[in-house]
Protein backbone atom coordinates (compact mmCIF):
# COMPACT_ATOMS: atom_id res chain seq x y z
CA UNK A 1 0.00 0.00 0.00
CA UNK A 2 1.74 3.33 -1.16
CA UNK A 3 1.70 5.76 1.81
CA UNK A 4 0.24 8.98 2.09
CA UNK A 5 2.37 11.87 2.48
CA UNK A 6 2.71 12.89 6.19
CA UNK A 7 0.57 16.77 6.67
CA UNK A 8 0.59 16.56 10.25
CA UNK A 9 2.88 15.61 12.99
CA UNK A 10 2.03 13.42 16.83
CA UNK A 11 4.84 13.36 18.91
CA UNK A 12 4.05 9.67 21.18
CA UNK A 13 5.04 9.42 24.36
CA UNK A 14 5.83 5.84 25.54
CA UNK A 15 8.18 4.04 28.25
CA UNK A 16 8.51 1.03 26.29
CA UNK A 17 10.48 1.02 22.96
CA UNK A 18 12.70 -1.12 21.19
CA UNK A 19 15.34 -2.55 21.87
CA UNK A 20 12.53 -3.30 25.13
CA UNK A 21 10.78 -6.30 24.63
CA UNK A 22 7.61 -8.03 26.08
CA UNK A 23 4.02 -6.68 24.97
CA UNK A 24 4.26 -3.38 26.32
CA UNK A 25 6.08 -1.97 23.63
CA UNK A 26 3.75 -3.52 20.18
CA UNK A 27 0.99 -1.39 20.70
CA UNK A 28 2.91 1.98 19.86
CA UNK A 29 5.16 0.50 18.02
CA UNK A 30 2.73 -1.09 15.22
CA UNK A 31 0.95 2.39 15.66
CA UNK A 32 4.26 4.00 14.48
CA UNK A 33 5.07 1.90 11.43
CA UNK A 34 1.24 2.46 9.99
CA UNK A 35 0.27 5.89 10.90
CA UNK A 36 2.69 7.75 7.66
CA UNK A 37 -0.34 5.50 5.82
CA UNK A 38 -3.21 7.78 7.20
CA UNK A 39 -1.47 11.45 7.28
CA UNK A 40 0.33 11.08 10.59
CA UNK A 41 4.25 11.64 10.97
CA UNK A 42 5.19 9.87 14.52
CA UNK A 43 7.64 11.44 16.29
CA UNK A 44 8.97 9.36 19.65
CA UNK A 45 9.59 10.58 22.85
CA UNK A 46 10.97 7.84 25.38
CA UNK A 47 13.57 7.23 27.88
CA UNK A 48 17.32 6.23 27.48
CA UNK A 49 18.55 2.71 29.23
CA UNK A 50 14.70 2.00 30.66
CA UNK A 51 13.96 -0.89 32.88
CA UNK A 52 12.34 -3.26 30.97
CA UNK A 53 11.10 -6.89 31.86
CA UNK A 54 12.93 -8.12 28.71
CA UNK A 55 14.91 -7.10 26.06
CA UNK A 56 13.90 -7.84 21.95
CA UNK A 57 16.60 -6.04 19.31
CA UNK A 58 14.44 -7.94 16.71
CA UNK A 59 11.69 -5.42 17.10
CA UNK A 60 14.19 -2.46 16.21
CA UNK A 61 13.35 -3.65 12.65
CA UNK A 62 9.67 -2.35 12.68
CA UNK A 63 10.57 1.22 13.23
CA UNK A 64 10.01 2.72 9.75
CA UNK A 65 13.32 4.63 8.42
CA UNK A 66 13.60 8.53 8.87
CA UNK A 67 11.22 7.76 12.54
CA UNK A 68 12.69 10.54 14.34
CA UNK A 69 13.34 9.16 18.43
CA UNK A 70 14.34 11.12 21.10
CA UNK A 71 15.62 9.61 24.37
CA UNK A 72 16.00 11.15 28.03
CA UNK A 73 17.65 10.11 31.05
CA UNK A 74 15.71 9.56 33.94
CA UNK A 75 15.57 8.41 37.92
CA UNK A 76 15.32 4.74 38.43
CA UNK A 77 14.47 3.85 41.84
CA UNK A 78 14.84 0.44 41.15
CA UNK A 79 18.37 1.15 40.73
CA UNK A 80 18.98 1.61 44.30
CA UNK A 81 16.95 -1.59 44.71
CA UNK A 82 19.05 -3.96 42.79
CA UNK A 83 22.05 -2.56 45.28
CA UNK A 84 20.09 -2.92 48.32
CA UNK A 85 19.17 -6.94 47.26
CA UNK A 86 22.51 -7.73 46.24
CA UNK A 87 21.88 -8.29 41.94
CA UNK A 88 23.71 -6.87 39.31
CA UNK A 89 23.80 -3.51 37.58
CA UNK A 90 22.95 -4.88 34.26
CA UNK A 91 20.49 -7.65 35.80
CA UNK A 92 16.59 -7.08 34.77
CA UNK A 93 14.42 -6.23 37.42
CA UNK A 94 11.09 -8.97 37.11
CA UNK A 95 8.20 -6.93 36.50
CA UNK A 96 6.19 -10.05 37.83
CA UNK A 97 7.11 -9.42 41.01
CA UNK A 98 3.96 -7.32 41.23
CA UNK A 99 1.77 -10.55 40.87
CA UNK A 100 3.68 -12.88 43.03
CA UNK A 101 2.64 -13.43 46.73
CA UNK A 102 5.54 -15.29 47.44
CA UNK A 103 8.51 -13.12 47.86
CA UNK A 104 11.23 -12.64 50.36
CA UNK A 105 11.38 -9.65 52.63
CA UNK A 106 13.65 -7.59 50.04
CA UNK A 107 10.41 -8.14 47.37
CA UNK A 108 7.91 -6.60 50.08
CA UNK A 109 9.73 -4.25 50.86
CA UNK A 110 9.62 -2.90 47.20
CA UNK A 111 6.73 -3.65 46.54
CA UNK A 112 4.98 -1.38 49.48
CA UNK A 113 7.16 1.18 48.72
CA UNK A 114 6.03 0.95 44.98
CA UNK A 115 2.88 0.90 46.21
CA UNK A 116 2.69 3.63 48.17
CA UNK A 117 5.55 5.82 47.57
CA UNK A 118 6.26 5.84 43.91
CA UNK A 119 3.41 7.15 42.73
CA UNK A 120 1.43 6.53 40.49
CA UNK A 121 4.21 4.32 39.69
CA UNK A 122 8.01 3.91 39.91
CA UNK A 123 8.50 5.53 36.57
CA UNK A 124 7.61 8.67 38.06
CA UNK A 125 11.42 9.46 38.11
CA UNK A 126 10.95 9.95 34.59
CA UNK A 127 8.26 12.68 33.64
CA UNK A 128 10.47 15.81 34.64
CA UNK A 129 13.18 15.04 31.71
CA UNK A 130 9.92 14.35 29.79
CA UNK A 131 8.61 17.29 30.53
CA UNK A 132 11.42 19.18 29.31
CA UNK A 133 12.32 16.83 26.10
CA UNK A 134 8.86 17.40 25.70
CA UNK A 135 9.04 21.03 25.48
CA UNK A 136 11.86 21.42 23.11
CA UNK A 137 10.45 18.95 20.62
CA UNK A 138 7.04 21.02 20.64
CA UNK A 139 8.84 23.82 20.02
CA UNK A 140 11.86 22.54 17.11
CA UNK A 141 9.50 19.87 15.27
CA UNK A 142 6.00 21.80 15.08
CA UNK A 143 4.15 19.08 16.20
CA UNK A 144 0.52 18.91 16.32
CA UNK A 145 -1.15 16.86 18.60
CA UNK A 146 0.32 14.76 21.62
CA UNK A 147 -0.56 11.37 22.07
CA UNK A 148 0.56 9.54 25.10
CA UNK A 149 0.58 5.62 25.97
CA UNK A 150 0.61 3.53 29.38
CA UNK A 151 1.56 1.96 31.76
CA UNK A 152 3.92 3.14 33.09
CA UNK A 153 1.04 5.92 33.77
CA UNK A 154 3.06 8.39 35.35
CA UNK A 155 3.78 9.10 31.66
CA UNK A 156 0.76 10.66 31.92
CA UNK A 157 1.22 13.02 33.73
CA UNK A 158 4.40 14.97 31.30
CA UNK A 159 1.68 14.36 28.40
CA UNK A 160 -0.62 16.48 30.10
CA UNK A 161 1.58 19.05 31.33
CA UNK A 162 2.80 19.59 27.90
CA UNK A 163 -0.58 19.86 26.97
CA UNK A 164 -1.71 22.56 29.17
CA UNK A 165 1.37 24.75 28.76
CA UNK A 166 1.93 23.93 24.61
CA UNK A 167 -2.58 24.38 24.41
CA UNK A 168 -1.93 21.51 21.75
CA UNK A 169 -4.62 19.02 21.68
CA UNK A 170 -4.06 15.67 23.68
CA UNK A 171 -5.18 11.78 23.11
CA UNK A 172 -4.39 9.59 25.98
CA UNK A 173 -4.23 6.00 25.27
CA UNK A 174 -4.63 2.82 28.31
CA UNK A 175 -3.60 -0.28 27.59
CA UNK A 176 -4.32 -1.01 30.79
CA UNK A 177 -6.36 0.18 34.03
CA UNK A 178 -5.00 2.70 36.38
CA UNK A 179 -5.81 2.44 39.96
CA UNK A 180 -7.76 -1.11 39.46
CA UNK A 181 -5.16 -2.57 38.16
CA UNK A 182 -4.96 -6.62 38.58
CA UNK A 183 -2.14 -6.65 41.58
CA UNK A 184 -3.84 -3.82 43.37
CA UNK A 185 -6.61 -5.93 44.35
CA UNK A 186 -4.10 -8.50 46.25
CA UNK A 187 -2.16 -5.63 47.92
CA UNK A 188 -4.31 -3.06 49.39
CA UNK A 189 -2.23 0.48 49.96
CA UNK A 190 -2.73 2.93 51.93
CA UNK A 191 -5.56 5.45 52.19
CA UNK A 192 -3.88 8.48 51.91
CA UNK A 193 -1.61 6.95 48.75
CA UNK A 194 -4.80 5.73 46.72
CA UNK A 195 -6.54 8.59 47.49
CA UNK A 196 -3.84 10.53 45.55
CA UNK A 197 -3.13 8.35 42.98
CA UNK A 198 -7.13 8.22 42.56
CA UNK A 199 -7.07 11.79 41.95
CA UNK A 200 -3.95 11.81 39.74
CA UNK A 201 -6.09 9.63 37.42
CA UNK A 202 -9.03 11.72 38.01
CA UNK A 203 -7.36 14.80 36.51
CA UNK A 204 -5.97 13.28 33.43
CA UNK A 205 -8.75 11.15 32.25
CA UNK A 206 -10.56 14.67 32.42
CA UNK A 207 -8.37 17.00 30.95
CA UNK A 208 -7.80 14.40 27.90
CA UNK A 209 -9.20 15.95 24.66
CA UNK A 210 -9.93 12.01 23.89
CA UNK A 211 -9.29 8.47 25.79
CA UNK A 212 -8.21 5.39 23.90
CA UNK A 213 -8.27 2.23 25.32
CA UNK A 214 -8.35 -1.78 24.58
CA UNK A 215 -11.26 -3.19 25.79
CA UNK A 216 -14.79 -2.54 26.27
CA UNK A 217 -14.82 -2.51 29.98
CA UNK A 218 -12.27 -0.81 30.89
CA UNK A 219 -13.45 1.99 28.47
CA UNK A 220 -16.54 1.80 30.68
CA UNK A 221 -14.59 2.30 33.66
CA UNK A 222 -12.48 5.29 32.16
CA UNK A 223 -15.90 6.94 31.56
CA UNK A 224 -16.94 6.52 34.67
CA UNK A 225 -13.96 7.81 36.42
CA UNK A 226 -13.77 10.55 33.80
CA UNK A 227 -16.73 11.60 33.85
CA UNK A 228 -17.13 11.36 29.63
CA UNK A 229 -18.90 9.27 27.13
CA UNK A 230 -16.25 9.31 24.00
CA UNK A 231 -13.24 6.82 25.31
CA UNK A 232 -12.58 5.10 22.17
CA UNK A 233 -11.94 1.46 22.41
CA UNK A 234 -9.19 0.39 19.70
CA UNK A 235 -8.14 -3.07 20.62
CA UNK A 236 -4.50 -4.49 20.61
CA UNK A 237 -4.23 -6.20 17.60
CA UNK A 238 -1.81 -8.58 15.32
CA UNK A 239 0.95 -7.08 12.34
CA UNK A 240 -0.38 -9.84 9.10
CA UNK A 241 3.36 -8.86 8.08
CA UNK A 242 4.75 -10.89 11.04
CA UNK A 243 2.87 -13.98 9.91
CA UNK A 244 2.18 -14.52 6.45
CA UNK A 245 5.82 -15.20 5.27
CA UNK A 246 6.46 -18.00 8.27
CA UNK A 247 2.76 -19.53 8.75
CA UNK A 248 3.93 -23.04 8.84
CA UNK A 249 2.16 -26.44 10.33
CA UNK A 250 3.90 -28.66 13.20
CA UNK A 251 6.48 -31.07 11.74
CA UNK A 252 5.88 -32.98 15.23
CA UNK A 253 4.47 -35.86 15.35
CA UNK A 254 2.61 -34.17 19.41
CA UNK A 255 0.16 -32.21 18.92
CA UNK A 256 1.87 -28.52 20.41
CA UNK A 257 -0.12 -26.50 22.34
CA UNK A 258 1.67 -23.61 23.06
CA UNK A 259 1.13 -20.84 25.43
CA UNK A 260 3.26 -17.50 25.32
CA UNK A 261 3.81 -15.22 28.04
CA UNK A 262 3.72 -15.25 32.17
CA UNK A 263 1.50 -18.06 33.96
CA UNK A 264 1.07 -16.03 37.44
CA UNK A 265 -1.12 -17.95 40.00
CA UNK A 266 -3.96 -15.71 39.13
CA UNK A 267 -3.72 -17.75 35.58
CA UNK A 268 -3.18 -21.26 35.99
CA UNK A 269 -5.33 -23.23 33.28
CA UNK A 270 -6.62 -25.38 35.90
CA UNK A 271 -9.57 -27.54 33.91
CA UNK A 272 -6.96 -27.89 31.16
CA UNK A 273 -4.19 -29.51 33.50
CA UNK A 274 -7.14 -31.55 35.60
CA UNK A 275 -8.64 -33.21 32.63
CA UNK A 276 -4.55 -34.12 31.31
CA UNK A 277 -4.07 -35.21 34.72
CA UNK A 278 -7.06 -37.23 35.13
CA UNK A 279 -7.36 -38.85 31.34
CA UNK A 280 -7.35 -42.36 31.33
CA UNK A 281 -4.43 -44.09 30.24
CA UNK A 282 -2.71 -43.30 26.63
CA UNK A 283 -6.01 -40.39 26.03
CA UNK A 284 -4.05 -37.57 25.42
CA UNK A 285 -0.80 -38.99 25.12
CA UNK A 286 0.62 -37.12 22.13
CA UNK A 287 -0.48 -33.20 23.90
CA UNK A 288 1.98 -31.03 24.85
CA UNK A 289 1.86 -27.74 27.04
CA UNK A 290 4.71 -25.38 25.23
CA UNK A 291 5.44 -22.49 27.50
CA UNK A 292 7.28 -19.48 26.27
CA UNK A 293 7.94 -17.06 28.75
CA UNK A 294 8.10 -17.59 32.77
CA UNK A 295 5.58 -19.34 34.99
CA UNK A 296 4.95 -18.86 39.14
CA UNK A 297 6.08 -21.14 41.48
CA UNK A 298 2.00 -22.26 42.11
CA UNK A 299 2.04 -23.27 38.67
CA UNK A 300 5.33 -25.20 38.52
CA UNK A 301 4.44 -27.27 41.89
CA UNK A 302 0.32 -28.10 40.40
CA UNK A 303 2.25 -29.38 37.25
CA UNK A 304 4.37 -31.78 39.66
CA UNK A 305 2.11 -32.64 42.02
CA UNK A 306 -0.34 -33.33 39.27
CA UNK A 307 2.45 -35.63 37.48
CA UNK A 308 2.67 -33.40 34.12
CA UNK A 309 6.35 -32.38 34.00
CA UNK A 310 6.48 -34.66 30.87
CA UNK A 311 3.78 -32.76 29.37
CA UNK A 312 4.75 -29.25 30.26
CA UNK A 313 8.01 -28.13 28.36
CA UNK A 314 9.61 -24.62 29.50
CA UNK A 315 11.32 -22.56 27.19
CA UNK A 316 12.20 -19.36 28.81
CA UNK A 317 11.62 -15.62 26.91
CA UNK A 318 12.28 -15.28 23.42
CA UNK A 319 12.76 -12.66 21.05
CA UNK A 320 9.34 -11.74 19.00
CA UNK A 321 10.36 -13.33 15.61
CA UNK A 322 11.40 -16.47 17.21
CA UNK A 323 8.02 -16.56 19.27
CA UNK A 324 6.14 -16.22 15.93
CA UNK A 325 7.25 -19.00 14.57
CA UNK A 326 7.04 -20.83 17.24
CA UNK A 327 3.16 -19.89 17.97
CA UNK A 328 2.53 -20.44 13.52
CA UNK A 329 4.14 -24.07 14.33
CA UNK A 330 1.27 -25.54 16.61
CA UNK A 331 -1.57 -27.13 16.74
CA UNK A 332 -3.21 -24.66 19.38
CA UNK A 333 -2.47 -21.72 21.52
CA UNK A 334 -3.43 -21.24 24.93
CA UNK A 335 -4.94 -17.96 27.06
CA UNK A 336 -5.69 -17.69 30.44
CA UNK A 337 -7.83 -14.49 31.64
CA UNK A 338 -6.54 -13.77 34.92
CA UNK A 339 -9.08 -15.21 37.55
CA UNK A 340 -10.00 -12.25 39.81
CA UNK A 341 -13.16 -9.79 40.52
CA UNK A 342 -14.05 -7.92 37.82
CA UNK A 343 -12.15 -9.43 34.92
CA UNK A 344 -14.83 -9.73 32.42
CA UNK A 345 -13.06 -7.33 30.47
CA UNK A 346 -9.62 -7.95 30.83
CA UNK A 347 -7.93 -8.55 27.62
CA UNK A 348 -3.96 -9.57 26.99
CA UNK A 349 -2.44 -8.91 23.93
CA UNK A 350 -1.69 -12.66 22.77
CA UNK A 351 -4.95 -12.96 22.04
CA UNK A 352 -4.73 -10.83 18.57
CA UNK A 353 -1.26 -12.39 18.46
CA UNK A 354 -2.52 -15.48 18.63
CA UNK A 355 -5.22 -14.63 15.38
CA UNK A 356 -2.35 -13.52 13.33
CA UNK A 357 -1.52 -17.39 13.23
CA UNK A 358 -4.95 -18.56 12.25
CA UNK A 359 -4.62 -21.54 14.39
CA UNK A 360 -7.41 -22.16 17.11
CA UNK A 361 -7.43 -20.54 20.19
CA UNK A 362 -8.19 -22.13 23.53
CA UNK A 363 -9.12 -19.48 26.13
CA UNK A 364 -10.11 -20.57 29.77
CA UNK A 365 -12.22 -17.27 31.80
CA UNK A 366 -15.15 -16.31 33.07
CA UNK A 367 -18.72 -16.27 32.09
CA UNK A 368 -19.37 -13.44 29.40
CA UNK A 369 -15.99 -12.16 29.21
CA UNK A 370 -15.07 -9.99 26.36
CA UNK A 371 -12.60 -12.41 25.52
CA UNK A 372 -15.17 -15.25 24.95
CA UNK A 373 -16.95 -12.71 23.02
CA UNK A 374 -14.04 -11.70 20.74
CA UNK A 375 -13.17 -15.69 19.99
CA UNK A 376 -17.27 -16.56 19.22
CA UNK A 377 -17.11 -12.94 16.92
CA UNK A 378 -13.99 -13.73 15.52
CA UNK A 379 -15.00 -17.67 14.87
CA UNK A 380 -11.17 -18.39 15.83
CA UNK A 381 -11.36 -20.85 19.04
CA UNK A 382 -13.00 -22.40 21.84
CA UNK A 383 -13.82 -20.34 25.20
CA UNK A 384 -13.97 -22.93 28.60
CA UNK A 385 -15.29 -20.63 31.67
CA UNK A 386 -12.67 -21.51 34.95
CA UNK A 387 -13.72 -25.03 36.36
CA UNK A 388 -15.74 -26.19 33.16
CA UNK A 389 -13.84 -29.49 32.84
CA UNK A 390 -16.24 -31.08 30.41
CA UNK A 391 -15.64 -28.14 28.32
CA UNK A 392 -12.20 -28.35 28.05
CA UNK A 393 -12.23 -32.09 27.56
CA UNK A 394 -14.80 -31.76 24.64
CA UNK A 395 -12.13 -28.75 23.15
CA UNK A 396 -9.29 -31.34 23.36
CA UNK A 397 -11.57 -34.06 21.95
CA UNK A 398 -12.24 -31.95 19.11
CA UNK A 399 -8.59 -30.87 19.02
CA UNK A 400 -7.24 -34.11 18.89
CA UNK A 401 -9.91 -35.39 16.38
CA UNK A 402 -9.12 -32.94 14.20
CA UNK A 403 -13.31 -31.91 14.39
CA UNK A 404 -13.32 -28.20 14.63
CA UNK A 405 -13.46 -26.10 11.59
CA UNK A 406 -12.74 -22.35 12.49
CA UNK A 407 -13.38 -19.03 9.81
CA UNK A 408 -10.85 -16.65 11.70
CA UNK A 409 -12.60 -13.58 10.95
CA UNK A 410 -10.09 -11.30 12.51
CA UNK A 411 -9.50 -8.25 9.89
CA UNK A 412 -10.71 -6.01 12.04
CA UNK A 413 -7.85 -6.74 14.96
CA UNK A 414 -5.28 -6.42 12.04
CA UNK A 415 -2.67 -3.67 12.71
CA UNK A 416 -3.49 -1.82 9.65
CA UNK A 417 -7.00 -1.29 10.20
CA UNK A 418 -6.84 -0.45 13.87
CA UNK A 419 -3.93 2.26 12.98
CA UNK A 420 -6.55 3.68 10.37
CA UNK A 421 -8.78 3.88 13.51
CA UNK A 422 -6.44 5.69 15.64
CA UNK A 423 -6.02 7.68 12.88
CA UNK A 424 -9.76 9.05 12.56
CA UNK A 425 -9.41 9.97 15.78
CA UNK A 426 -6.56 12.17 15.78
CA UNK A 427 -7.95 13.77 12.86
CA UNK A 428 -11.12 14.69 14.78
CA UNK A 429 -9.45 15.35 17.99
CA UNK A 430 -7.31 17.89 15.70
CA UNK A 431 -9.97 19.58 14.19
CA UNK A 432 -12.23 20.30 17.47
Amino acid sequence: MPSKRPTKKVLIITYYWPPAGGPGVQRVLKFTKYLREFGWEPVILTVENGEYPAMDASLVHDIPDGTKVYKTKALEPFQLYKVVSGQKKDSRIDNYVLKNKKTGFMARLSKWIRFNVFLPDARVGWVPFAIRQGRKILRDENIDLIFSSSPPHSLQLAAQQLARKSKLPWVADFRDPWTSIVYYQDEPRAAVARKFDERLERRVLREADRIVTISKATKDELDQIGQRKDTVVIYNGYDAADFSPQATNSQSQKIKITYAGFLSDTRIPQSLLTVLANAPTGKYADIELHLYGKSSAGFNQLVENLHLTSKVIHHGYVDHDTLVQNLCASDALLMVVDDVSDNKGILTGKLFDYMGTQKPIIAIGPKNGEVGQIIAHSDSGWYVEYDDVSGMEKCLNELTRGQYEFKFHTEDFERRNLTRKLAKVLDEVARS
